[in-house]
């Protein structure tokens, strides 16, 4: 019955709204390309960032049972997602909500959950309960009851029903009371420069912005592999060519190295900020690999953001 139900309501949720390209759909064969969202909120506290940017959550997170709890329908709205609360009896049963597929709204994940129970159900197929144990202890909450709950009539769920879609990332760091949640499929770069395109097939017009700045040497030990520095004033690439697998025009950004203030990470950090803003976008733990995002900070400033290569 449930699963019935489910598929009806979906069914219903895809003919009422028209599902809204939040993030642009990447070719299989097209270059990397820097996309994604971020929100970072704090328990108790209205104000949050969305990329960077200042926003004001109608509904706060809140701790019950040391479990931090966020407003189902204004974080998953906030990823490009639609929620449709489920009635009995004019009670609420429970929510579907749906999130497009990580960057690609053309593939989204339908999830359901029920007010009185933790059963989680996602594109009609029942999941394991066994998570809640996890996140007792995870939470450091013995009694912590992790079921949905309905404030103001808003139902509001614990941070990690948030990531069981498998489209958000999640971070609960109880000493600074701050949740992050990222949507990103890739965040090793900035926009129109990610770490692993070609810098040849940018327009010519960018191209010619660049000019550089050492000669070229042999790299990573490589036979015929050099790499060289470029820059514009506000960013530094290091270009790679003559790796024996590519094409002999291939310029690949193997780094990018942000030293002005003119432009951001996905989620909003600039040179200049402080490590305070740091902590709020990217959190004490990180999501987002720290040698993948090396920053450099003078006297509490940041001073320069790189985005760096792995491997060829």
């Amino acid at each position: 019955m449930r699963r019935l139900t489910y598929i009806v309501i979906a069914c219903c949720i895809l003919a009422a709204f028209a599902l809204p390209m939040a993030f642009a759909t990447e070719a299989v064969n097209d270059e990397p390309k820097v996309s994604g969202l971020s929100i970072s909120m704090k328990i108790e506290e209205h104000s949050a960032l969305v990329s960077g940017e200042p926003v004001t959550m109608e509904n706060a997170p809140f701790l019950l049972d040391n479990v931090p709890y966020v407003p189902l329908r204004e974080t998953v709205e906030r990823f490009g997602g639609i929620i449709a609360p489920t009635y009995n009896d004019k009670r609420v049963s429970g929510a579907i909500y749906a999130l497009p597929g990580k960057n690609d709204p053309e593939n989204w994940v339908f999830s359901q959950i029920w007010m009185d129970n933790t059963d989680y159900m996602i594109n009609g197929s029942m999941q394991p309960r066994r998570q809640d144990d996890y996140y007792r202890r995870d939470y450091g909450a013995e009694q912590a009851s992790l079921l949905p709950q309905l404030r103001n009539g808003r139902i509001f769920v614990p941070v990690h029903v948030i990531e069981e879609s498998g489209q958000i990332e999640a971070i609960w760091e109880p000493d600074d009371r701050r949740i992050i949640f990222t949507m990103a499929e890739n965040e090793n770069g900035i926009p129109g420069f990610a770490v692993g395109s070609d810098f040849s097939k940018l327009d010519a017009a960018v191209q010619e912005r660049f000019y550089p700045v050492d000669d070229a040497h042999s790299a990573l030990g490589l036979d015929g592999y050099y790499e060289q520095t470029y820059t514009d004033g506000d960013i530094e690439l290091v270009l790679g060519f003559g790796y024996r697998e590519w094409p002999a025009s291939r310029k690949e950004i193997r780094s990018v190295k942000l030293v002005t203030d003119r432009y951001s990470s996905i989620r909003g950090l600039r040179v200049g900020d402080s490590m305070e803003r740091y902590n709020d976008l990217y959190g004490t733990t990180l999501t987002v690999e720290k040698d993948k995002m090396p920053i450099e900070v003078t006297d509490g400033r940041i001073t320069s953001i790189s985005f760096v290569a792995q491997s060829l």
